[in-house]
């Protein structure tokens, strides 16, 4: 049993979730890295705790809340555990956009229903990973857009039902972070997705991320905070890009973004 603070941090395996483990583990949190698949983690380090967790898996949540429970108190929860579904809405099956929402959205709510109680006692901190696509519309990932902008207001009428409530919230709408997610995503259904969208979509991803320990950073420096409830676009282009989708008329909008995918 600890007395120390505690992080859960899912989606683990890589990424800005491997980020974020080093960064909470490097100010003195004990860490569980929640992963989908535990053979994916062969790293072992001081604690810090892997656990299996798809957080579409009501087991899995419990046996997560049971782990937890024997070292101590839930501090923060980071749901950073995502899906991206890059490709063509038309030529996907119906279902495999259904699992978008299943992760993104249902998933997320069902982490954040599981440990609301214990952030409550606790005065603890619910992070979650959000996309700039809620204000932008982008074509090849409609699904992974509405997702999330359904994850963020839906969290954000849950919150206000509380009322008064000890919890607080983190809302990050990122662009697509430096990390390859875009590109590993598409590369391992090669079979499903156009090159020509692959290509596109990892030029874009590489010349405007959001570097993975800059969100980190963001992430600790406001758990510190006395901030009850804020939702934040990381990076100047992420801004800028907001900004744009929200100002420009659809038609004019329409038209700019038929002529940025038109190569694709």
């Amino acid at each position: 049993m600890t007395t120390g603070k505690i992080a859960l941090i899912t989606g683990s395996n890589g990424g800005l979730g491997q980020a974020l483990v080093d960064r909470f583990l490097a100010e003195g949190y004990f860490v569980f890295a929640g992963v989908k698949d535990l053979s994916m983690d062969t790293v072992t380090r001081p604690n810090c705790m892997t656990v299996q967790l798809d957080i579409t898996s009501d087991a899995d949540i419990e046996h997560c809340h049971r782990e937890i429970a024997k070292v101590g108190q839930l501090t923060v929860l980071v749901n950073n555990a995502g899906v991206s579904g890059w490709g063509s809405f038309w030529k996907r099956e119906l279902a495999d956009e259904q699992a978008i929402f299943d992760v993104n959205l249902w998933g997320t709510v069902r982490m954040i229903r599981s440990f609301w109680e214990d952030l409550e006692a606790n005065h603890g901190l619910i992070v979650n990973i959000g996309s700039i696509s809620w204000a932008v519309p982008t074509p090849f990932i409609s699904a992974y857009s509405a997702s999330k902008s359904a994850l963020e207001k839906m969290v954000l009428g849950m919150y206000l039902e509380k009322k008064r409530t000890a919890v607080r919230v983190l809302h990050l709408n990122l662009w697509p972070l430096d990390q390859g997610m875009c590109g590993n995503a598409i590369a391992k259904e090669s079979e499903t997705y156009n090159e020509k969208i692959r290509t596109h979509m990892v030029k874009i991803q590489k010349f405007h991320g959001f570097h993975v320990e800059n969100v980190a950073k963001y992430i600790l420096r406001f758990s510190e905070s006395d901030t009850r409830y804020r939702v934040v676009t990381l990076g100047w282009w992420a801004k800028a890009i907001c900004f744009f989708g929200m100002l420009v008329p659809q038609p004019r909008y329409q038209k700019m973004i038929g002529r940025l995918y038109k190569s694709v």
